[in-house]
């Protein structure tokens, strides 16, 4: 009994240790950033210490708020500096760019770089 304890320990430590690390969005890489679909307005940026020091956005999509690292998206300075809230970030599913889009009409592309 003991024995099994000890296993179910480990194996929720390491579940809980895995989700933590990969904190920001739940993000396992360039395939899924591929994949995801993207058309809302930046609600909050902010740096996630939690996340080790993760640059992260959060974007109303619809009606639902969504969080997106960015470390891998443009030169991550540029890309911070430019984004303001109430900016359109768009970047369609099979793309990897993504498209900051002020109010006035301007806009930035950032592509992903691993």
């Amino acid at each position: 009994m003991a024995h099994k304890l000890t296993n179910l320990t480990i194996r929720i430590f390491i579940i809980l240790f895995i989700l933590n690390f990969n904190n920001c969005s739940i993000n396992f890489g360039k395939k899924d950033d591929e994949k995801k679909d993207i058309h809302g307005i930046l609600t909050l940026k902010y740096i996630d210490m939690d996340s080790h020091g993760s640059a992260v956005i959060e974007y109303k999509m619809d009606t639902v708020n969504y969080k997106f690292c960015i470390n891998h998206w443009g030169r991550k300075n540029d890309m911070w500096g430019y984004l303001k809230i109430g900016d359109s970030i768009i970047k369609p599913s099979g793309s990897l760019t993504i498209r900051v889009k002020k109010n006035e009409g301007s806009y930035k592309d950032y592509e992903y770089q691993p």
